[in-house]
């Protein structure tokens, strides 16, 4: 794959197979004019081309690779600019290899700020949080309002709307979540951080310092790494109804969400499908359904009124239209 050198600031091929790499997950918010493509590819190979002093690059991805040097991070992976954009068969080659792409990266910087890659991600820079933690001192205790906790700040977030996204933090190892409050840190294994509240401020503060003072030297501090219960069985024995009940549940989460080209709600689950294979016995998928379980997968149904699902004439990366019979073939949400 192509990563971005941050030493260097350009364009590189992953130098081993090894390579540790930051991966970035965010909102386009659009068509992206900075890009990597046919015509640019050549320039984005010069060192310095990518530097995050260069203006002309948005400012998510600016504060991503400020990140990632922060972190001792040598190289990064950004969508808009390690597939070439207008070459249909590099995309079609990385979309297929998604799955790898975010499960082998060291860390996720997700972006659940913003609607576009101009709005940044909050903290990076001063004065970039959108929303700040309430504080007040009372009888000399510094007291913090609790902040919202990840999933409602990523419930309701644009990000947890598109459908690329949703991939992307299901298959991630560690995730480094901005939010418009707070940054979050959670593992697959289910280990989770977060700032939280306001730090004692009086421990060395001058006797004489007025409350406002005390206040203003207040910093949010992280709580303790702690084991969260799995929700999702990882017990092979579970059998063919697990497996099903977990696929229908993916494919109605990606229905409810938008993507730029109604192709996308397909190869945006293609990289999740690649795993779930080996609960449906290393058999394929076809149109997104499963061959070893189709005459269930068949089953589905427009959600709501029957308007709310429309047929989507949509043609995939390999150039042939969706079928009908699929759900990746309709626009709007399903039902099993």
């Amino acid at each position: 794959i192509r990563l971005i050198d941050i030493e260097n600031g350009c364009l590189v091929d992953s130098p081993s197979p090894d390579c540790e790499y930051y991966a970035l997950s965010y909102v386009w918010g659009g068509p992206q004019k900075f890009s990597s493509t046919t015509a640019t590819k050549v320039e984005f190979q010069q060192p310095g081309s990518l530097l995050p002093t260069n203006t002309n690059i948005p400012w998510t991805i600016r504060d991503f690779l400020t990140i990632v040097a922060a972190l001792g991070g040598r190289y990064a992976w950004v969508d808009s600019l390690c597939i070439i954009q207008d070459d249909p068969n590099d995309i079609r080659l990385i979309v297929q290899a998604m799955d790898i792409i975010y499960e082998n990266a060291t860390i996720t910087i997700v972006s659940a700020s913003g609607t576009s890659a101009h709005d940044g991600i909050p903290g990076v820079r001063p004065g970039t949080r959108r929303s700040m933690q309430g504080r007040e001192v009372i009888h000399r205790q510094a007291l913090g309002v609790p902040l919202p906790p990840l999933d409602e700040a990523i419930d309701r977030s644009t990000w947890n709307s598109r459908g690329w996204t949703y991939q992307e933090s299901i298959l991630s190892r560690r995730m480094l979540v901005f939010t418009d409050s707070q940054m979050h840190y959670k593992c697959i294994n289910g280990c989770t951080a977060c700032e939280e509240t306001c730090e004692d401020a009086y421990k060395d503060a001058n006797k004489d310092a007025k409350p406002q003072q005390i206040a203003s030297r207040s910093e949010l501090h992280s709580y303790e790494p702690k084991m969260l219960v799995k929700t999702v069985s990882t017990d092979p024995h579970h059998g063919i109804h697990n497996s099903i009940s977990w696929w229908v549940h993916l494919v109605r989460e990606i229905c409810r969400r938008k993507t730029t080209e109604p192709k996308d709600r397909l190869h945006a689950l293609d990289g999740i499908l690649q795993h779930l294979r080996s609960l449906f016995d290393n058999h394929e998928f076809v149109w997104g359904m499963p061959t070893s379980a189709l005459d269930v997968a068949l089953l589905w149904r427009p959600f709501g009124e029957s308007s709310s699902s429309i047929r989507s004439p949509a043609i995939d990366n390999s150039g042939v239209v969706i079928p009908s019979w699929s759900w990746a073939g309709w626009t709007g949400e399903i039902h099993y």
